[in-house]
């Protein structure tokens, strides 16, 4: 897998409930702040995310979210 995102890219984010595994989101997590990653699964309450940068490990990866922490789903990526 290559990174989805590049230093310099902006995104644009929408609130939606019509989320799947593979969505890239932004999350706001206590320990690491707004993050960006795809899901990994989701269901009702809570959400597994994973990176798309083999070359960068994240521990927000290791524990599931809770849902209502998703700001957003990424719509478009500016480059």
């Amino acid at each position: 897998m290559n990174p989805i995102l590049n230093d310099g890219d902006k995104i644009i984010c929408k609130k939606t409930s019509n989320l799947a595994k593979g969505d890239l989101v932004v999350l706001n997590t206590e320990n690491h702040g707004k993050i960006i990653k795809k899901i990994k699964w989701i269901d009702k309450k809570e959400l597994r995310v994973e990176g798309s940068n083999p070359r960068c490990h994240s521990s927000a990866c290791d524990f599931n979210h809770d849902v209502s922490k998703i700001i957003g789903k990424v719509i478009k990526i500016i480059r």
